[in-house]
């Protein structure tokens, strides 16, 4: 076969995917998500640079570096996040392991599709950092960075892939804890992003830093993108060893799935009052306690504890007016990265199954309450944190029971926000098109649709008044304009979520 006719399946994977997601966040994209992302991005790059005007000059070596390191780890935690779907999940796949397409073609066409994103991406990070570097060389050191940046993030993406064939072959499990630690890693990192560019950037901490471990960057830089150059190589010179690993561990994840889907499980019936909405509280507890995913996030929870005992003495030592704040706000957030995720998909991950609640009648207001009442643990768990980071931190025993409390009330706040929103956001479209995902455990847990990451949205807004009003020592009247905006918040996003159901129940569509 000649090299040309080889070539012709890689074309056409890559055409593929570059026009599904052109269909998806753009031609038939009711929101026009692309756009929105694109036009945010932008917003993004233009505040940070505008932060960056005083900021103080480094030398090119470090922001080589900086940009080499960013590049290759975010690139490999992408693939981890995002890859995994394309070469393992995607509901086409069966018919390009049946036809005669050597299966390293598609690791080949994963990475080419990412080029356009990659160029997208290195643009704005060699346009942000080159406001670290003395004027004179920006001219010209400005597309040295870029190209430093696509290639390193290239690397990056076949370091990530070699990882992910490997590991998915010997561990095919693997696939569930990725789905929901990357995106959990990517919200926390954009959080505490959007935090120190909120609160200042300590410029002169991050160059000391950046200064005495400059040589450290460029060999763990140089580490991770060696076996991406080995990938590289391999994919060219010898990928029917590479296709083989790749289509094994395919084979393996695709028979555990289909094994998981049909299995069942004998259990209790853990109903919390009687009647329909029990019978949905219990079905979604039941749900949740078959899903492996579930105890996963349990990783996340352990490492919010954690972090409490190392941040506990730093919040110690803050002014006394912003202790209470700081608790309030660092437990219920442990309690949103950890579950947040779960309640925002709760209808997503019902898929087809709607359908039984509609022919069986089930009124909306049942509906939405049975979810919200399978929510209730979330609850517990600002509790818990809240009161962990209140200890560590030295506060009075009457301080942390106060905030605990309130924890727990902005917990179930949470849930009404989460679930009310996600059921006003349900798209029949959506959910079809996620059913017909092979890997129905992950995503009945990972948010899809413009309602479940609307409902992410709403609930940190939620989450930072809720911690200004309950831990914040604010003066009466401000405290009750923002208990009162919670409220309202609160009204609006249950009002929501029932018209929408009420729609969706009572006439099918």
């Amino acid at each position: 076969m000649s090299r040309t006719t080889s070539a012709l399946p890689l074309r056409a994977m890559v055409a593929a995917i570059w026009r599904e997601r052109w269909n998806q966040s753009w031609r038939f994209s009711r929101f026009k998500l692309g756009l929105w992302l694109k036009l945010a991005q932008l917003g993004a790059v233009t505040w940070i640079v505008i932060l960056f005007r005083n900021a103080p000059e480094y030398s090119l070596s470090i922001v080589i570096a900086l940009i080499l390191g960013l590049s290759v780890l975010i690139s490999i935690l992408d693939v981890f996040g995002k890859q995994e779907g394309q070469l393992y999940s995607d509901r086409f796949l069966p018919f390009v392991h049946i036809s005669s397409c050597p299966p390293a073609q598609m690791l080949s066409a994963v990475v080419l599709a990412e080029l356009p994103a990659k160029a997208f991406n290195g643009l704005v990070t060699a346009i942000i950092l080159s406001n670290l570097l003395p004027g004179e060389l920006v001219p010209w050191t400005a597309p040295l960075l870029l190209l430093l940046s696509v290639g390193a993030g290239l690397l990056g993406d076949l370091t990530g892939l070699l990882a992910l064939i490997y590991i998915v072959r010997a561990v095919p499990a693997v696939l569930g804890a990725t789905r929901v630690l990357v995106p959990g890693v990517f919200i926390a990192l954009v959080i505490y992003l959007v935090y120190m560019l909120a609160s200042g950037v300590p410029f002169d901490l991050i160059g000391s830093l950046l200064r005495d471990n400059q040589n450290l960057i460029y060999l763990v830089a140089a580490v991770l993108m060696l076996p991406g150059a080995y990938m590289g190589l391999s994919l060219w010179l010898w990928p029917t060893r590479l296709g083989t690993v790749y289509r094994q561990g395919w084979q393996l994840v695709s028979k555990r799935l289909d094994t998981g889907r049909n299995a069942s499980a004998k259990s209790g019936w853990p109903a919390m009052v009687q009647g329909a909405v029990g019978a949905i509280q219990a079905k979604e507890w039941l749900q949740f306690g078959r899903n492996r995913i579930t105890y996963v996030r349990l990783l996340f929870l352990l490492a919010g504890l954690i972090a409490a005992y190392f941040l506990g003495p730093m919040i110690a030592e803050q002014d006394e007016s912003w202790q209470g704040m700081l608790v309030l706000a660092a437990g219920v957030l442990v309690a949103l990265l950890s579950y947040g995720e779960v309640l925002a998909a709760m209808f997503v991950g019902e898929g087809r199954n709607l359908a039984f609640y509609i022919i069986s009648g089930t009124h909306p207001r049942h509906l939405l309450i049975g979810k919200m009442l399978a929510a209730l643990p979330i609850g517990g768990i600002s509790f818990l944190s809240v009161w962990a980071f209140a200890l560590c931190s030295g506060l009075p025993v009457a301080q942390q029971l106060s905030l605990s409390f309130i924890a727990l009330l902005l917990g179930i706040g949470l849930i009404v926000i989460l679930v009310g929103i996600a059921a006003a956001g349900i798209q029949l479209a959506t959910i079809e098109k996620n059913d017909q995902k092979n890997s129905a455990e992950i995503s009945e847990q990972l948010p899809s649709g413009a309602g479940a990451w609307a409902g992410i949205g709403a609930s940190l807004l939620f989450w930072l008044l809720g911690s200004a009003a309950g831990g914040g020592e604010l003066s009466f009247g401000a405290t009750l304009a923002l208990i009162l905006v919670l409220v309202g918040l609160l009204a609006l996003a249950y009002g929501l979520g029932y018209a929408r159901l009420k729609r969706l129940l009572l006439r099918g569509r």
